[in-house]
């Protein structure tokens, strides 16, 4: 379409849609993963499902290529903000023994969808072009997710007793009258900005609450990338992603490119490679679940690596057709499986190493780095096929892959492993963060401690203390359930 329609020459030039949407979606990831942890789940759903509307519609009516790039932005945008939201409240609901299922379900559904819309959409483009019928396809589908996003029940009270210690084994089993979460049900208090008066206290609160978002976010960024885990993680994501920049950008141009006369295997190819990927998710999630994660997301990313580099081999060793086009079916399905093992497993595995309270925050940091790897995916191809041809670009991008799979060995080891050879190695253990609603009671509470003083509040300031004292208890007792009292508290100051 890019060449087709807006007449873009170079592969650089055509690839900038995919790192706009990379960079636009990384960064929504980054930041929605805290609005999780403040706000709750629903409300960014439903905000990100109506972003989604208007892209089909700008690409059905506008002939610029710019409109194009700043569509992608926003559907990179609505994108990373509902795909984070669904998985979070996924991971919540099926707790602390599923969450390879919980995973697995997600990308499942994710990616075997994109995979059915491939064939669908690629008939409609056999019918009308690339418009009107693809883009009404787009609308229809947006529309009908967002009237989805109402029903779905924010799974923010599960995370509260998840961290009090009530889980059950599984959210999937609890009683009836915890699945009924209604509004009621939440724990609410009242903010600073609610008991200010003028309009100097009103941005005053503002201010402090933008300060806290804030802090809370560097703060979770700087225990992401202390965790030896969840830094490997981020490696073999963004190596992932950056293949997937390759298989989306490049692979409608390279398959064409070795393929006799007007032969293009490039949709059943890539409509294989999300199946295999899509269905077998399913499977692998729930398999993590049962066997140590860290040995699926290896095999995963070694066999993408391996895949990748017989795909761009087998035009220059086999002169047939036929066999060629056999042997990419044969090696896009393993693509596929590999990209299955990884890509739900490392999900689950960030989501092990985070504490409830900041666990979406946890799971955004790693969405965002990893969905950066289209960006630089993206960008890194075009320059390598404008350079060297794409043969070369396939095989950069499959070392890249099995270097990142060798770091994710080496370096990769989970709390629990840093734990049991504590005396020995330097690692990083977690203490559970203050949660913004926590931020916002004990900000209430500064508030009405302050009135109460005006006033002589001598009681209500000998029960704040009482409540300061039972807190830091309950606090204490946490940890000590949570990592051992052997372990020393440790707070982690930026």
């Amino acid at each position: 379409m890019a060449l087709d329609v807006y007449c873009q020459q170079s592969y650089v030039a055509m690839l900038t849609f995919l790192v706009v949407f990379g960079l636009s979606k990384a960064a929504a990831n980054l930041f929605s993963g805290s609005v999780y942890d403040m706000i709750g789940r629903k409300i960014p759903l439903i905000f990100g499902s109506v972003l989604l509307i208007p892209c089909p519609l700008v690409l059905l009516f506008s002939d610029s290529w710019s409109f194009v790039l700043v569509t992608n932005v926003m559907f990179g945008v609505a994108q990373g903000i509902v795909n984070s939201a669904c998985l979070v409240m996924l991971i919540d609901w099926f707790g602390a023994k599923h969450r390879g299922m919980a995973a697995g379900i997600f990308e499942c559904a994710a990616y075997g969808t994109v995979s059915v819309s491939t064939f669908i959409v690629g008939a409609l483009y056999q019918a009308s072009g690339y418009r009107p019928l693809p883009m009404a396809f787009g609308v229809l589908f947006s529309l009908i997710g967002l009237v989805a996003s109402f029903f779905v029940l924010d799974t923010s009270r599960l995370v509260i007793a998840e961290a009090e210690g009530s889980q059950p084994e599984s959210f999937a089993t609890q009683p009836p009258q915890l699945q009924t979460m209604h509004e009621e049900d939440r724990t609410h208090t009242p903010s600073e900005f609610a008991a200010a008066t003028t309009l100097r206290e009103r941005v005053i609160a503002v201010a402090h609450s933008i300060a806290t978002y804030f802090r809370q976010l560097a703060t979770v960024l700087w225990r992401c990338f202390k965790s030896r885990m969840i830094l490997a993680a981020i490696v073999a994501g963004v190596c992932v992603n950056i293949k997937d920049g390759l298989i989306w950008g490049l692979a409608p141009l390279f398959f064409p490119s070795y393929s006799p006369g007007d032969n293009d295997p490039t949709t059943v190819l890539i409509a294989l490679y999300t199946a295999a990927w899509g269905v077998c998710q399913l499977f692998t999630g729930i398999l993590s679940d049962y066997i140590n994660r860290k040995y699926l997301v290896t095999v995963g990313v070694y066999m993408q690596g391996f895949s990748l580099f017989l795909i761009a081999v087998v035009p220059v060793i086999v002169p047939s057709y036929s066999v060629r086009f056999g042997l990419w079916i044969v090696f896009m399905l393993t693509l596929g499986l590999g990209t299955a093992l990884m890509y739900p497993v490392v999900q689950a595995l960030v989501a092990d190493e985070c504490d409830p309270q900041w666990r979406a925050s946890g799971i955004g940091i790693y969405r965002a780095c990893r969905d950066a790897g289209y960006a630089v995916g993206a960008a890194l191809s075009g320059v390598l096929a404008d350079a060297f041809g794409l043969l070369a670009s396939f095989m950069v991008i499959a070392l890249l892959l099995l270097l990142s799979g060798l770091f994710f060995i080496a370096y990769g080891r989970s709390r629990e492993e840093l734990g049991q050879a504590a005396t020995t190695d330097d690692g990083v253990m977690f203490t559970p963060l203050t949660t913004f609603s926590e931020s916002a009671s004990s900000s209430s509470a500064e508030w009405r401690s302050k009135n109460n003083n005006k006033h002589g509040g001598d009681d209500e300031d000998e029960d704040t203390d009482t409540d300061e004292r039972q807190g830091d208890d309950l606090e204490q007792t946490n940890y000590r359930e949570h990592h051992g009292e052997q372990l020393a508290y440790e707070d982690i100051e930026l």
